[in-house]
């Protein structure tokens, strides 16, 4: 039994039952829709033995707990059945100093923000804290970047509610600089009643690693800036210090991203290892965005295993992927090129008329479809150039 988030309705639920139709047909699967009661009914069925679900701790801890505060403190949980659970994090964005390029520092910036900016910033895998050292001379450049990339991002609609109040709050309650590229959120309907654009905005110069925007999961278009201190301000005496922060400071465990250049990865190869065997992470980018390896069946999707409860549910219980069933898997790490020509960009006219239609042919493939995804391929191929 599949129910969806209300938010999902008109798009997951309606695609999973094309998609899954076969299952559905011969009583497999059955998928539903609705907000709180359906899935309560659910929850308290003698007919479902486990529960599966994806969200926020706070949604888990309404499910299992109830709304009394004390309910944890008791011990007994409201619900005993198997409960497993994909849930966010405050996922970092480790920058790994080193020499970078003009052209490394924009391809990297428009990197982060292509990442931020998926659904509106509200995904379980969405960046939002960059991690960086404070000798690192090229910071206020990336972050320039970043800021123009933010306010060249095409517009797009509030996708969660709340989200605008919810970045605003939390950009407030943390003590740094903070910018609004398109302006300040005013909130999540504009005067029409529409769903209002979305504001995406900026913490720089964090420097309290138990700040809010550390321990709280935005789930809005909010990336924040902390740096570390290291001795050398390389790699060797920054990577211990950035898995310090994120193992003991950030929110979750589900997945972050390393972005480290080639000629540092050469030079600081053991480092770089030590580090991704020290991280308390499920999924790990090197030169990726660590979300994407929900993508991947064979990799294994999830919270760090063993590190959270119950009680203390952060990025969830379980896993999900792993799909060759290796044994004792503790997370997953995905490896590109420091400059990947396949990472996201910020969509131009052409790029979006090159995705609609490599979806149309995805769904319906054909002969003449196909011819227009190459002839968009052509004229695409040189914005590529410069990323590889």
């Amino acid at each position: 039994m599949y129910k969806s988030h209300p938010n999902l309705a008109h798009s997951s639920a309606k695609y999973i039952r094309q998609l899954m139709k076969s299952l559905i047909d011969e009583d497999f699967l059955a998928v539903i829709e609705g907000t709180i009661e359906p899935g309560q009914t659910l929850i308290a069925s003698d007919s479902v033995d486990e529960l599966l679900m994806t969200g926020g701790a706070a949604t888990f801890d309404r499910i299992v707990w109830g709304n009394d505060p004390n309910a944890k403190q008791s011990g007994q949980p409201l619900v005993t059945k198997p409960f497993e659970a994909e849930l966010g994090a405050v996922s970092p964005w480790v920058l790994v100093p080193g020499q970078w390029s003009d052209a490394d520092l924009k391809h990297h910036a428009e990197y982060l923000v292509s990442c931020k900016m998926m659904n509106s910033g509200a995904i379980c895998a969405s960046p939002q804290v960059v991690v960086y050292d404070e000798q690192w001379p090229q910071i206020d450049k990336f972050q320039q970047l970043v800021e123009k990339a933010l306010a060249d991002f095409p517009e797009l609609p509030v996708f969660y509610g709340g989200s605008c109040q919810r970045a605003t709050s939390i950009a407030s309650d943390t003590k740094g600089k903070v910018s609004w590229p398109k302006g300040k959120p005013v909130g999540d309907r504009n005067e029409k009643g529409e769903r209002a654009a979305v504001r995406p905005g900026i913490v720089k110069d964090v420097k309290d690693p138990n700040a809010t925007v550390l321990n709280t999961e935005v789930f809005a278009p909010l990336l924040s800036f902390i740096s570390v201190k290291s001795d050398t301000g390389a790699a060797d005496t920054f990577l211990p210090a950035a898995v310090k922060l994120c193992n003991e400071h950030c929110f979750g465990s589900l997945s972050m991203s390393i972005m480290i250049d080639g000629a540092t990865q050469k030079q600081y190869a053991t480092e770089l290892d030590n580090a991704i065997d020290a991280l308390k992470w499920g999924s790990i980018g090197i030169n990726t965005w660590g979300g994407s390896l929900v993508f991947h069946a064979s990799s294994r999707w999830g919270a760090y295993p063993g590190l959270h409860s119950i009680k203390d549910v952060q990025s969830g219980l379980g896993e999900i992927g792993n799909c060759r069933l290796y044994d004792h898997a503790a997370k997953s790490v995905a490896w590109e090129p420091f400059n990947h020509p396949g990472h996201f960009e910020i969509p131009s006219e052409k790029k979006k008329a090159l995705l609609y239609r490599l979806a149309w042919f995805g769904c319906r493939p054909g002969y003449w479809r196909l011819m227009g995804v190459l002839s968009r391929s052509e004229e695409h191929t040189s914005e590529l150039q410069y990323t590889g």
